[in-house]
């Protein structure tokens, strides 16, 4: 297990920015960035986590994007209790998960690379109002 925030997390080279940009320049154009985007690096079976907290009356969409989108990705949103919210495991490269929280939230971004190595990018954006 890594625990990253993304304020320390090191800034995104090109090849994975490429790779999170062709998921966050379409379906998302019109989402605000809001935490991120970081790059990270997955071992097989490795979790990084980020805390994030989410506002009331938002919805947010969590981005992962691997440089490789032949490879599976999962992201979860856990509570404070380590409680799995919700997950979504993405076969070719990219897992998005949405939530609009009805109260205020201090969750942990869980990024598990599932079974192999890979360079990922990962974002939390925020849905137009």
């Amino acid at each position: 297990m890594q625990s990253y925030s993304f304020q320390t997390a090191p800034a995104p080279d090109r090849l994975p920015e490429l790779a999170f940009d062709e998921v966050r320049r379409g379906p998302y154009a019109d989402h605000r960035d809001l935490l991120g985007p970081v790059q990270i690096e997955l071992s097989g079976r490795e979790i990084a986590e980020f805390p994030v907290i989410l506002e009331q009356g938002r919805c947010y969409r969590a981005i992962a994007a691997a440089e490789d989108r032949s490879s599976e990705i999962r992201l979860a949103l856990l509570d404070e209790d380590f409680q799995e919210r919700m997950a979504e495991e993405g076969r070719k490269g990219v897992a998005t998960l949405l939530i609009c929280p009805e109260q205020t939230e201090n969750l942990l971004l869980n990024v598990d690379g599932v079974q192999s190595r890979m360079r990922v990018v990962v974002a939390v954006v925020q849905q137009p109002e």
